[in-house]
């Protein structure tokens, strides 16, 4: 074919949708072509696992964990903090304490389960003497219910309205200027 023969074909092409449609899937029809395609992979592989009926060599020397299991002890968490200490005097230069916020390093130290939210509370480890936990007034009895080390609990009262701060820039003062300087 010369290249205007070309030229002309793709004009036509261009200029009559009806057949080059034939040849196009539309976003519909793709979505659904991959959607069955990426449903019908799994099966194919489960069948097959199914024949075989074994598993791979890395899962025989698998044991049920059963009675290995062993919930974390006081004495874990409380080692835990020890440990932050220890830390916190070795460190150049040295620091005063550690502020632990709502997450999953609350857990790590204290065994509590807490999640962030406007309020204040956190865990606020010295480097030496006992930890303070820092919390609101009314989650008080839920926080001590889940507290798995000994600690001072400090509760925050909530704002009044005819405050117009809530007193954490003082509450955060009183409690840093307690913190023993290294």
């Amino acid at each position: 074919m010369t290249s205007e023969g070309v030229k002309t074909q793709s004009f036509r092409s261009m200029n009559n949708p009806g057949s080059f449609r034939l040849n196009r899937l539309n976003r519909r029809q793709l979505l659904r072509s991959a959607a069955a395609v990426s449903a019908l992979a799994p099966i194919s592989a489960l069948a097959q696992e199914k024949r075989d009926g074994s598993l791979p060599a890395s899962f025989d020397g698998l044991r049920p964990l059963g009675s290995r299991v062993k919930p974390i002890t006081s004495d874990e968490f409380q080692a835990r903090v020890a440990r932050v200490q220890q830390l916190l005097a070795e460190q150049k230069p040295q620091m005063g304490a550690l502020f632990v916020a709502p997450g999953t390093s609350l857990f790590y130290f204290t065994g509590v389960h807490w999640w962030p939210s406007e309020r204040l509370l956190g865990l606020l480890i010295a480097q030496k003497g006992e930890p303070l936990v820092v919390c609101p007034a009314f989650e008080e009895a839920r926080f001590r219910e889940q507290l798995r080390i000994p600690a001072e609990v400090r509760v925050k009262q909530p704002c009044s309205p005819s405050t117009t701060t809530c007193g954490r820039p003082h509450l955060a003062w009183n409690l840093l200027r307690q913190i023993p300087s290294p």
